[in-house]
């Protein structure tokens, strides 16, 4: 069965901090978060939130992404299936530059970008907590990483990203969803940069 978040689309318009909090809130409880509520979330973590409507049809986020150069045309997507570590890896790897060690390139240069070879290098950059590529995200786990993806983009960000967009949200996660030390426990390694 699928999980879909329920949300007043009413007031909504474009994704800012309190929505991405809101929705993480949401999700914290659960333990299941879908393709769908990642795809969302992504473009404001990496300060393109203002480019797109909170409860716009998800086509127009994956043609952001696309965009943007994180996704892949034909990428495979199914909004109400949960995320996996390894379909999460891939977007997250693309979206922040995150870049293979030796023997990671070596496997990319065989094999493609594969979730598992992804998974492990969002790991080692610390925007991922530990387990196997095919482990369905916790929304604890989504939440930290929400952090971590945020936090590592202020550092490196895309061109064209608005950084305060992403302060606001680092700053709207930890005072109203999860806090650091939380995260910390979840992502060993976790990726912070403080606000402040």
């Amino acid at each position: 069965m699928a999980l879909i978040v329920a949300i007043p689309l009413v007031a909504l318009a474009q994704i800012t901090p309190d929505n991405v909090a809101t929705l993480l809130s949401m999700k914290l409880p659960d333990s299941r978060v879908s393709q769908g509520n990642f795809l969302r979330v992504l473009p404001a973590l990496l300060g393109f939130g203002a480019r797109i409507k909170f409860n716009a049809p998800i086509e127009e986020f994956v043609l952001l992404l696309t965009d943007l150069g994180i996704m892949e045309p034909g990428y495979p997507i199914n909004p109400p299936a949960p995320v996996t570590r390894g379909w999460a890896a891939v977007l997250k790897v693309k979206a922040l530059g995150i870049q293979p060690n030796l023997i990671e390139w070596i496997q990319i240069k065989i094999s493609g970008l594969t979730p598992a070879i992804a998974t492990k290098m969002a790991q080692r950059a610390g925007v991922m907590p530990p387990g196997k590529a095919e482990n369905t995200e916790t929304g604890m786990e989504f939440a930290s990483e929400c952090l971590a993806i945020a936090s590592l983009a202020r550092t490196r960000p895309l061109p064209g990203a608005n950084i305060s967009s992403i302060l606001a949200i680092i700053s709207a996660i930890t005072s109203r969803v999860v806090n650091i030390k939380t995260c910390e426990l979840v992502i060993p390694g976790l990726v912070h940069v403080p606000t402040s």
